[in-house]
């Protein structure tokens, strides 16, 4: 009797001290991968539009948006995230002409990302930063009684005068949210985004993006 009950502390002492060895490695290797930088590739659908003293009724245009970023940690939780997206935005006129305004930009937010600790490999997270952007194109189109028509933002300040133009660089504030999820070796992402101008897209005219996005993404 005695020695089976010596037998069974030792198997049970076995078999706490291998799942405690277990649990250690597992949070070792959660901890390591948290700390370690992280890259990957996104994309989405903005919703853009425009604001200011100098806009009346403009409606929402749809566009695409694409880009990749690289999280690096620099603190528990804290990681500094550069991106780079390619980004479809302007607005619509709300008037019988269906007139556009068709921007398109290269931007360069530059994020403080926040990560959520959870039990769990499902993690909320918030980042938030200023934007630069690049403007690529800037279009004007319309169609009225079947007939469409495309210009560029240059051609119209040139011909109405000399002191209209677009402004190609634009910052504005960038706020993002969303969950990721490691499964099976991968991290996914799914979020969304609101960037706030503060340039004006012309000269002399009081008029900012205005850009709400919602975007998927896979750690590379």
């Amino acid at each position: 009797m005695a020695r089976q009950r010596a037998a069974a502390r030792a198997a049970i002492a076995v078999l706490v001290f291998t799942v405690l060895a277990s649990t250690s490695g597992n949070a070792q290797g959660a901890q390591s991968v948290a700390h370690r930088a992280n890259y990957g590739v996104l994309a989405g659908i903005n919703f853009a539009t425009l604001s200011g003293n100098d806009i009346q009724d403009a409606k929402t245009r749809t566009g695409l948006t694409a880009g990749a970023y690289a999280a690096l940690p620099i603190g528990t939780g804290v990681s500094f995230q550069p991106e780079l997206w390619y980004s479809m935005e302007g607005a619509k006129s709300n008037t019988s002409e269906n007139g556009e305004l068709k921007l398109s930009y290269i931007r360069l937010p530059v994020m403080l990302r926040f990560a959520v600790p959870t039990a769990g490999t499902t993690r909320p997270f918030v980042a938030v930063g200023p934007s630069f952007g690049f403007q690529t194109s800037c279009k004007f189109s319309g169609s009225s009684g079947g007939v469409s028509a495309s210009v560029a933002c240059d051609d119209v300040g040139s011909s109405v005068g000399e002191g209209v133009g677009r402004k190609k660089f634009d910052v504005s504030g960038r706020l993002e949210g969303g969950l990721t999820f490691d499964t099976g070796g991968r991290r996914l992402i799914v979020g969304g985004s609101y960037s706030h101008g503060f340039t004006d897209i012309f000269k002399n005219s009081d008029g900012k993006n205005r850009v709400f996005s919602i975007f998927v993404g896979v750690g590379l």
